[in-house]
């Protein structure tokens, strides 16, 4: 997906976040958020993910993210992912806060090759 094709802006970030498997939440890694939108982001990590994954994301902020991964790519000894987000919670209050969508596989979206 090239940038014309987003439906909402992307901002720089370097948020640290533990990210593991929604089907084997024993299996964490940490990321580094490289960029947040209003429906997703984009984070590198050394562990290797399947497309289509759903991910459950813990934050230093209190809240919870579940997505899933839609994006793909390697930049260096580095894997960078995109995933859409299925559910937002801000865990003080324990109560869903913005968005949430059925956990499913996600439609997966092949990179896009550098010319």
């Amino acid at each position: 997906m090239n940038k014309d094709q987003r439906r909402y802006p992307r901002y720089p970030s370097n948020i640290v976040l533990e990210i593991s498997d929604y089907a084997k939440p024993s299996r964490k890694a940490s990321a580094l958020v490289t960029d947040i939108s209003e429906s997703g982001l984009c984070f590198e990590t050394n562990q290797e993910l399947e497309l289509g994954s759903s991910l459950t994301l813990r934050l230093e902020v209190p809240m919870t993210i579940q997505g899933g991964v839609v994006y793909a790519s390697s930049r260096g000894n580095k894997q960078r992912y995109g995933l859409r987000f299925h559910n937002v919670r801000f865990e003080p209050q324990r109560r869903q806060v913005t968005h949430s969508r059925k956990m499913t596989r996600m439609p997966v979206i092949p990179p896009v090759k550098a010319s």
